[in-house]
């Protein structure tokens, strides 16, 4: 997510930019934000905190500074996702959330919208 610098690790060849830093003047979508390990979960925290968007790279001694709206998703229930991330994201996560219905429970409004675009009747 955070990306690295060239030597930060047996491997590291090259600088890579990370989620964040390819993410730089757009969104960065993180799905099943409960399944990212404590220890990202906390340096996602500092970054979201940062009302200037700073992070270092692994290895790194600078920070960066990205232009980023971060977006995350779960499939599940709020109660359950309380459970499993840092309670810090969970709280500052949990201040707007949107519940999309499954499809299966939106049939009749699938088949109306449908209809109304395809321009048959139901």
């Amino acid at each position: 997510m955070f990306g690295h610098v060239k030597g930060a690790f047996t491997g590291a060849e090259s600088v890579r930019k990370g989620l964040l830093g390819n993410a730089d003047g757009g969104i960065l979508f993180l799905d099943e934000v409960q399944d990212l390990p404590m220890g990202v979960q906390r340096k996602l925290i500092r970054f979201l905190q940062d009302r200037h968007r700073r992070y270092r790279q692994v290895g790194g001694d600078k920070e960066l500074s990205v232009d980023v709206e971060v977006v995350c998703a779960s499939n599940m229930p709020i109660a359950d996702l309380a459970e499993r991330l840092a309670p810090d994201l969970f709280d500052r996560l949990s201040h707007l959330i949107v519940t999309v219905p499954p499809l299966r429970d939106c049939r009749d409004d699938l088949v109306d919208d449908w209809a109304r675009e395809s321009g048959e009747s139901a």
